[in-house]
């Protein structure tokens, strides 16, 4: 039987996660890191299967830095249904932490599409 070791990791490994659609993203992207915590949902348009690529982010000294992207361009990168599906469902459930969290809530319900705990 011959199976891709990233696929083997998105099914069993890092399903239970909670960044398990980061990883999804970038395994089916090809997009960077600090491109990937740097995507607001206003880069994400789920009815066309893609997102713009603008900006990245870095942690130096423990400090969030934004810059460029590593070809200082903006791109846009496609991807299926299976992605399509994973980001709605990501979405729904940064929703109810949202609701959950109430005013302990960090983010903004337009902001970054990966944020932390």
């Amino acid at each position: 039987m011959d199976t891709c070791p990233t696929k083997v990791f998105l099914e069993e490994a890092a399903r239970s996660h909670r960044l398990w659609a980061f990883f999804h993203v970038a395994a089916y992207t090809g997009a960077r890191r600090g491109e990937l915590l740097w995507l607001r949902w206003s880069d994400v348009d789920l009815d066309a299967a893609e997102i713009r690529i603008a900006r990245s982010v870095s942690v130096i000294d423990g400090r969030r830095v934004e810059s460029s992207t590593k070809s200082e361009r903006t791109r846009v990168v496609g991807f299926g249904a299976e992605t399509v599906a994973v980001l709605r469902r990501h979405r729904v459930e940064q929703d109810r932490e949202c609701e959950v969290l109430g005013e302990a809530w960090k983010g903004d319900p337009d902001g970054y599409v990966f944020t932390t705990a």
